[in-house]
C-alpha cells in the first residue's frame, strides 16, 4: 500500500493566513488515498456575519426605544381625582347570615342591624366560643364607629346558644329563645337599658 500523496487540488495555507482549512482524504487509486484541504472559511464567515448583524439590529432597536422614551412628553390630559362614589347602603333588620371571626370567640346564630338613637347598632345572638363555655348563651352588641371591643351580655341561665325571634318596632327590645332545647326557653333583652328583663 502506497502512502497518501498530495494532489494538484491542494490549497497552500500560509502560517499568517486567517483561512481555516480542513483536511479530507480523497481516493486517487483503488489502494491510494490522498489528503486534500477544503476551504471552510467562507461558511464560517457567513455564520459570524449573521451573528454580528443580529447583534447590530438588537442594539439599534434598543437605542431607538430609548430615544422614543426620552422624546415622549408628559401627558397633557390627566383623568384627575375620581368622582365621589355613594357609600353602600347596609341591610337593616334581621340579617341573612352572621360572620363569625373564629371558633374560639363568640359564635353568632342570628343577627340584627338597625338605627337606634341615631347610631347604627348590630346585635348578635348565640353562645360563647371554644375559649369560653359553649353552654353559655350570649348577646353581643356592636355600635358602628365605636372604639374598643363589643359588649357581651351572658344569658341568665346556661342554656346553650340563643337566637333572636323578634325585635320591637323601636329596636330596643329583643326576644330570644334557645336553639338546642326541645322546649325553647325564652329570654328578653332590653337594648336601651342593656339588661335582661322578664319575658
Amino acid at each position: 500500500m502506497v502512502g497518501a500523496q498530495p494532489t494538484g487540488t491542494d490549497v497552500a495555507v500560509s502560517p499568517t493566513s486567517t483561512d481555516v482549512a480542513q483536511l479530507t482524504l480523497t481516493p486517487v487509486a483503488s489502494a491510494t488515498s490522498v489528503a486534500t484541504a477544503t476551504n471552510v472559511s467562507a461558511s464560517a464567515t457567513v455564520v459570524i456575519a449573521t451573528h454580528v448583524a443580529y447583534a447590530t439590529d438588537v442594539a439599534q432597536f434598543r437605542e431607538q426605544l430609548r430615544t422614543s422614551v426620552a422624546l415622549t412628553h408628559a401627558p397633557t390630559i390627566t383623568p384627575g381625582t375620581p368622582l365621589p362614589m355613594p357609600s353602600p347602603t347596609p341591610i337593616l333588620g334581621m340579617l341573612p347570615g352572621c360572620g363569625n371571626i373564629s371558633t374560639y370567640g363568640p359564635q353568632a346564630v342570628s343577627c340584627w342591624r338597625g338605627v337606634v338613637d341615631g347610631q347604627m347598632v348590630e346585635v348578635y345572638a348565640g353562645r360563647e366560643g371554644s375559649e369560653g363555655d359553649p353552654t353559655q348563651g350570649i348577646v353581643r352588641v356592636h355600635i358602628r364607629g365605636q372604639q374598643g371591643s363589643d359588649t357581651i351580655y351572658q344569658t341568665p341561665d346556661r342554656v346553650g346558644a340563643v337566637r333572636i325571634t323578634s325585635v320591637s318596632v323601636d329596636g330596643t327590645e329583643f326576644t330570644l329563645e334557645t336553639v338546642e332545647r326541645p322546649t325553647p326557653q325564652v329570654f328578653v333583652f332590653d337594648l336601651a337599658g342593656r339588661r335582661w328583663v322578664s319575658p
